[in-house]
């Protein structure tokens, strides 16, 4: 059976493995952007100055228009990716050592491991479906055109990425226009989902941790109603219980430092890339626009939901404080858990930017103004 400490390696286990590949593992100790991350990076710059040209030649045509920007949007949530891995793998780095750290403070008390590994496999698990879903729509991307070509001889492409100059229509140009969306599409299929599961990596441990926080706190309480009490032992458990609430409160901290701004730019894009796909796919039909919809929903859906889990186990964890039988701690015991209630009235949460918390209210609010901006869009196109 596996240990927390293997289960937590695991957590990474899929990030690390596919952001190695193109030279973006900021969870590598000594990570240095390489040879590799030319790929991405040159891929990724390329798509975006090909895209814009196109906004820029069909900016008269609003059906036009809409149909390049889901292109665009999710292009530049890819950049928004490379940058993050590149500029700020350090801060990446840190949030997984301070993982390490909580853990290693939880393990002390053998009862934790149960707790902790319980939500850890549900984090592998929803990485594992993550790697799947994203394999799909690169797989679809991939295999719809060269299928099409081969059963009806129809040449036509779902990505607008193209070798310029080059006729897209003729056997040469198709064969090698689809070569060239293969090798975006591996950058991009590394890219996405070794940062979604990162994602996920980061959020889902702070879950396990408040659960493991709260057997902390069963463990003092069934200290304190011993016949014979262990004044040494119930100080190093609350002396435990402090530590692991400075370090949770530490990581959490990080998460905000790191994500607030950035979740800021990635709901934006997906925002606008929604939609652009709704209103494409009710006008034009077109088959990417129904893939490019499916990433940027799951995408939006994940980080409110993740940062919904931020803000319901902060709540958790002021209960867990508030459980402690504090009338039968000494007054210089009582005094620590005053401080730590104290703390505990301003809780840290990811927000969007510091305008708003991230969480299922703010995704409801974002989904109703895209239902009517889609549907004013709709009414200008008709």
């Amino acid at each position: 059976m596996s240990t927390p400490e293997q289960i937590l390696v695991r957590n990474f286990e899929i990030s690390y493995r596919l952001c190695a590949k193109i030279g973006l593992n900021a969870l590598d100790r000594n990570y240095r952007p390489n040879w590799r991350t030319v790929y991405p990076g040159t891929v990724n710059v390329l798509a975006l100055v090909q895209l814009l040209y196109f906004l820029w030649t069909e900016r008269a045509d609003l059906m036009q228009f809409l149909l390049i920007l889901p292109h665009l949007m999710v292009t530049a949530l890819g950049f928004h990716k490379f940058i993050l891995c590149t500029v700020r793998s350090s801060e990446i780095f840190a949030l997984r050592c301070k993982l390490t750290e909580i853990q290693a403070l939880l393990m002390e008390t053998t009862s934790n491991g149960p707790v902790i590994c319980r939500t850890l496999n549900i984090s592998r698990l929803l990485q594992k479906l993550i790697f799947v879903f994203y394999l799909a729509a690169v797989v679809l991307t991939s295999l719809v055109p060269i299928v099409l070509w081969l059963v009806i001889g129809k040449k036509s492409f779902m990505f607008l990425f193209f070798v310029p100059g080059l006729d897209q229509y003729s056997t040469e140009g198709f064969l090698v226009n689809t070569i060239l969306h293969a090798i975006i599409l591996l950058a991009a299929f590394c890219a996405y989902t070794g940062y979604e599961c990162l994602f996920l990596g980061l959020i889902m441990p702070v879950g396990a941790y408040v659960d493991a926080f709260g057997n902390e706190v069963q463990e003092l309480n069934s200290a304190l109603n011993l016949k014979e009490r262990n004044d040494p032992a119930i100080r190093a458990r609350l002396n435990r219980i402090m530590k692991l609430h400075q370090l949770l409160n530490e990581y959490e901290a990080m998460l905000e430092e790191l994500y607030n701004v950035l979740i800021l730019s990635v709901i934006g894009l997906n925002y606008l890339g929604i939609i652009s796909t709704i209103v494409v796919i009710l006008k034009s039909n077109d088959r990417m626009a129904y893939i490019f919809f499916a990433l940027m929903f799951e995408m939006l859906f994940r980080i409110c939901l993740m940062g919904t889990i931020i803000t319901v186990k902060n709540e958790q964890l002021v209960g867990h404080l508030y459980n402690i039988e504090w009338y039968q701690l000494a007054p210089d015991q009582a005094r620590d858990l005053r401080f730590m209630l104290h703390k505990a009235q301003n809780p840290t949460s990811v927000t969007i930017g510091k305008y708003a918390l991230l969480n299922l209210a703010g995704y409801m609010s974002v989904l109703k103004s895209i239902y009517s901006y889609v549907m004013v869009l709709v009414t200008v196109l008709e």
